[in-house]
């Protein structure tokens, strides 16, 4: 034909072996066309590709695990019910990243090996991998988060405390029953190593207890008590916030928890002011 060149099998060949030396064409696979493999230029941006994105998240990972300390960090526990909480943080976690990881597993599979996945049927993927992996890992993730909460349910204990905090806008103020005749304000004085019961109300307004280094939060609602128990491993000092939006002056609804030794607790009980068993001074 006139205008078009016309090659022998050699000069086939030659052309072939041509465009496989400048990365064009790659050998094919036996029963798959020519043009269907993937060019080494091809393969190398895949690969750069997967490797940018575990790196991103890897530093991700790094970002996040930076801001796990701090007085109001709930990673950095001091007590038996805020390691609980911690590790089962820890154990969501782990199983929240188990199934994020086969998800990323099988897309970089998807890039890397185009048709890899075809043996398996479409109802194997889901019912295996969409139905089976995910309910097993959330069965087990909630009956974990069961058991931790059957733990901190506040039960009264040999040796235990019982203190009642009550919220108004926008301050705590703490009352330690029979134990002590004058409550304190802004602190909440507690002895360490032992079980306390702290009974939250409100006034006026629902807010929430939280002391993030030593137990969960609980909502303090007008007319109501709800019990929380928590416990300092050692002494010291421990912040507290209001966790529930409250009005104008929420952000200043804090509050401290000092934790004090037999001798301290001793005397305070007696009636020794706070101040003087230590060096925080109210503000």
């Amino acid at each position: 034909m006139n205008g078009v060149p016309r090659y022998g099998n050699a000069g086939f060949c030659d052309a072939v072996v041509r465009d496989q030396r400048d990365g064009i064409l790659q050998p094919s696979a036996p029963g798959r066309p020519v043009s269907a493999v993937a060019p080494p230029v091809v393969r190398h941006r895949r690969r750069a590709l997967a490797g940018a994105a575990s790196r991103l998240l890897a530093a991700l990972a790094l970002l996040s695990l930076a801001a796990c300390g701090g007085a109001l960090s709930t990673l950095d526990p001091s007590g038996p019910a805020a390691a609980s909480i911690a590790m089962m943080w820890r154990v969501m976690l782990i199983g929240a990243t188990g199934a994020f990881a086969l998800v990323m597993v099988l897309l970089a599979a998807g890039f890397l090996r185009p048709g890899g996945g075809a043996p398996v049927s479409v109802g194997a993927w889901l019912g295996w991998g969409g139905v089976g992996f995910v309910s097993t890992v959330l069965l087990a993730l909630l009956a974990y988060a069961f058991t931790v909460g059957l733990r901190l349910a506040p039960t009264a204990s040999p040796g235990g405390v019982t203190i009642t905090a009550t919220a108004e806008q926008w301050r705590w103020r703490f009352d330690y029953g029979p134990l002590r005749s004058g409550g304190t304000e802004a602190i909440m004085v507690l002895p360490a190593g032992r079980p306390v019961v702290v009974q939250v109300t409100a006034r006026d307004v629902i807010h929430s207890f939280w002391v993030p280094r030593l137990a969960g939060k609980i909502d303090a609602i007008p007319g109501h008590v709800n019990r929380l128990r928590l416990q300092a491993a050692a002494p010291g000092e421990y912040a507290g916030v209001c966790a529930e939006f409250c009005g104008i002056g929420h952000r200043s609804h804090g509050f401290m928890v000092l934790a004090l030794d037999e001798p301290g607790w001793n005397a305070f009980v007696s009636g020794t002011d706070p101040d003087e068993l230590s060096p925080w001074t109210l503000r």
